[in-house]
């Protein structure tokens, strides 16, 4: 599941698949902490949530604080277990997660705007709107010619053709 650009908090029921032999969720924009109940998972064996913008204590128990830091890396809010930063002491500001994280891209993660439905939106509403005027161009020739051509029928008649303009409007 890495690389996917999941967002929001790990789903609690992972914790709940005590079969679980790998999970790999980095390179996400996943928030928040990690489940506790995965700690209590004990037949994982690869375990990586590196590279996204997980918070507070990483779980104690069988089986997560033995994989080594990068494992968690690239999560500064993350505290405890094989990292460097314990859980409860205080950081200097440069440490402290903003709670608007850069990612990748470079746009804001909490707040991330997306500029690919902008442009899709874009695009599509372009064709609509080419075609929609083609086609008000086309028919208005067509309504133009077949009225001015009903006048001069009826003209060189003596009829004015005011019932049947008014009928095509």
């Amino acid at each position: 599941m890495s690389n996917n650009i999941l967002t929001g908090s790990i789903p609690l029921s992972l914790g709940s698949l005590t079969q679980l032999e790998s999970l790999d969720l980095s390179h996400n924009h996943l928030s928040g902490e990690i489940p506790k109940k995965l700690g209590q998972l004990t037949i994982l064996g690869k375990f990586d949530v590196s590279h996204n913008n997980l918070t507070g204590p990483i779980p104690q128990g069988r089986q997560l604080t033995t994989f080594d830091s990068t494992s968690y890396e690239g999560n500064p809010g993350l505290c405890g277990g094989p990292l460097q930063n314990r859980c409860g002491v205080a950081t200097t500001p440069q440490q402290l997660p903003s709670s608007v994280e850069q990612n990748d891209s470079g746009s804001a993660g909490a707040f991330e705007f997306d500029w690919k439905f902008v442009l899709v939106g874009l695009g599509s509403g372009l064709v609509v709107g080419v075609v929609l005027a083609d086609i008000a161009i086309t028919r208005r020739k067509e309504l133009f010619v077949k009225i001015v051509g009903d006048q001069t029928d009826d003209n060189q008649k003596g009829d004015l053709g005011m019932n049947k303009l008014s009928l095509l409007i």
